[in-house]
Parts: C-alpha cells; structure tokens; sequence
C-alpha cells in the first residue's frame, strides 16, 4: 500500500501565470498540461453488504474513484500548452461532449486505460507537518465480454457510478520524486449535457510524493522533508498546508459528521 505525503493550496486566476514561472524556475522543468476523467463509485444498494468482518470487526464502505487521461488532442484549442489552463475560466470547455460520454462504454481495442484508485482517510495528528494517506492504485487495461465497459466492470465490482469530474491543469515532475500539480475542476453532468467549474476564480494546487511502503522510515522523513522545503520556498507566494482530513475521506456517510 502505497503512502502519499501532500501539502495543499489554491491560487487565483491572475496569480497562474507567475505560479507557472516560478516552479519553472525552481525546478528546472518545464510544465506538462494533462487531463483527465474521473468517475466516482459507490457499493451498489441493492445488495445488503456486512458491515463487519468474519472476526467481529467493523468494516466501513468506501467509495472508489476511476481515472482515465483525457487525450491532449481532445482540446479543441489552437494553442495546446499550459497556457491554456490559465483561459479555462468558464463552465464550458473545449471538449466535445459526446465524447466524454462515449469514455466510459467504449470497449474497442483503442480504448485507454483505466486507473482504479482507493484511498483511506489520512492519517490522524494535530501536529502533522504533511498529509499522509495511504493509497492503492490498479491499472485496468481492459474489460471482458461481449458489452464490455468500465461500467459493466464497476458493476461486476458490486460498486454503481455516484458523478463524475474532469481536471484539467498543468504538473511539473521535479527532482527527489516530487510532483507539482496546478489544476481546476469541473463537474461533468451527463443527464444534462453540461459541465461546470467547481473551482471558478482559481486553481487548486497540489505538492505530492509517493512513498512504496509505509514501513520505509527514511523514505517517508526524505519525503517530508522535501515537500517542507518546497514549503519555505514558497513560504512568500503561496502557503501551502495540511487540509482537513475529513474533506479528503473516501467513506460512505462521513459528510454526517459535520
């Protein structure tokens, strides 16, 4: 199981450019525009699922979350870079909608893969200098069956489709495993044929590195140290913290406890 090590931050639409140059700076690398399509899934009501384990003990029903890269070429713009991000700041965007409600049921041999993605609740500690989730990813190359699809997948998985989001932003992959993501987020409503940007007027900003096993001790203090002192690099510009863990739990029914 893999550990993710976090800080996070949001910028204002005007600051993106400079954000842009500044990491560009600092690490020596150059932007990477990407995209994606996400689906959240959750275990499917009709079945009467236990909610605790053969030793008596409470198991907790989570969501999962599927990932597929929305091809850059899909952006119907002339200028395909990352500046492109920085003109995204409506609810309409530049790809055709009909094909993002083709993702999900294509299962021809050109289709792409998919990433199923399973996180747990961050670990607990009001002291915590980064966030640390523990995490579990799978890479779904194909489907089988006649109708197959990533929706017949879910389902064969007990899990029903609950909405569905694209990001669209930019990331640099800096040294020492460090990944620097500038992104917005929009809501994808198939029944109505529209998306619209959650995140207007900004960006949400996101400094990660994955560690391979929670048990490598060096790994993990290497990690943090890195992402506090991309922290201090920063530390003028933007201020780059430990989110609440409650927004970032995958569980079913823990909104109630606000």
């Amino acid at each position: 199981m893999v550990q993710q090590l976090s800080l996070h931050s949001v910028i204002d639409d005007d600051s993106f450019e400079l954000l842009i140059l500044t990491i560009s700076k600092l690490s020596g690398r150059s932007p990477v525009i990407f995209a994606n399509l996400n689906h959240v899934a959750v275990p499917n009501p009709k079945y009467d699922i236990e909610k605790v384990n053969a030793k008596n003990q409470l198991v907790e029903q989570t969501r999962i979350r599927i990932i597929e890269d929305i091809p850059i070429a899909k952006l119907n713009s002339n200028q395909i870079s990352y500046k492109i991000c920085g003109k995204l700041k409506g609810d309409d965007l530049p790809i055709d909608m009909k094909y993002l409600q083709s993702v999900p049921h294509n299962s021809s041999g050109d289709a792409r893969p998919w990433c199923l993605n399973l996180r747990d609740i961050p670990y607990a500690g009001k002291d915590r200098k980064v966030c640390m989730q523990a995490m579990l990813e799978s890479v779904i190359s194909s489907t089988g069956g006649a109708k197959s699809s990533i929706y017949s997948f879910l389902g064969e998985l007990g899990y029903v489709p609950e909405y569905q989001f694209i990001e669209i932003g930019t990331m640099f992959y800096m040294e020492d495993g460090l990944v620097f993501k500038i992104f917005k987020v929009w809501d994808l409503d198939n029944e109505n044929d529209k998306t619209t940007l959650i995140t207007k007027g900004g960006f949400l900003v996101k400094v990660y590195v994955n560690v391979a096993k929670s048990t490598d001790i060096e790994a993990i203090n290497n990690g943090t140290a890195n992402l506090l002192n991309i922290k201090r690099e920063l530390k003028e510009y933007i201020d780059l913290t430990v989110p609440d863990r409650k927004c970032m739990d995958s569980r079913i029914g823990h909104l109630n406890d606000f």
